[in-house]
């Protein structure tokens, strides 16, 4: 009898053991099923050169700049023609965020460093929106550091501020920075 109860025993180790061995292979197919279900969305956000936006322009595509700073930063400086839209925003605007944007070329989102500017990204690529990504220049920081125009406070109006940025796309030569 004590021979059965260690049989028992020793199988039910057996079980556990093996049963040990499968949880990890379960864990791995059940992440892999949810990443699968998410492929349709990118995993990453492109990030796209100042010359690659002023080419854009400079070619007549549809570019929207999208600022996810706050709205006192928004008003002391930004890409002129820039909305203003935070990522608190974009979530409240949800799927007619897509019908606003009107078939963009490119929708460049941004901040001062590009982290909000990635997030709001991220969400318009949620919203199925096409073609949306950040500076490479790491934002409006960035944009500032190459000599590219801003509109803001203490800045030309706003066609001004665009007529700049036209001339910039024209020739980028002539609006670097030294």
């Amino acid at each position: 009898m004590t021979q059965g109860v260690r049989r028992e025993r020793s199988s039910g180790r057996a079980w556990l053991l093996s049963l040990m061995g499968v949880v990890p292979i379960l864990a791995v197919a059940a992440s892999y099923s949810v990443l699968s279900a998410r492929q349709s969305v990118p995993l990453i956000v492109p990030a796209v050169s100042a010359d690659t936006v002023l080419n854009y322009i400079r070619e007549g595509r549809k570019v929207i700049f999208i600022d996810s700073r706050e709205s006192a930063e928004f008003a002391e400086s930004h890409i002129p023609g820039a909305i203003n839209v935070s990522l608190r925003d974009l979530q409240e605007l949800g799927p007619r965020a897509k019908q606003l944007l009107q078939d963009p070329d490119l929708v460049v989102a941004y901040c001062l460093k590009d982290f909000r500017g990635y997030e709001v990204a991220r969400a318009l690529q949620n919203l199925e929106v096409r073609d949306a990504a950040t500076l490479s220049e790491q934002g409006i920081n960035g944009w500032k550091k190459l000599g590219l125009p801003v509109d803001g406070a203490g800045s030309a109006d706003d066609v001004d501020a665009a007529r700049k940025l036209q001339a910039c796309a024209e020739s980028p030569q002539s609006c670097r920075a030294p």
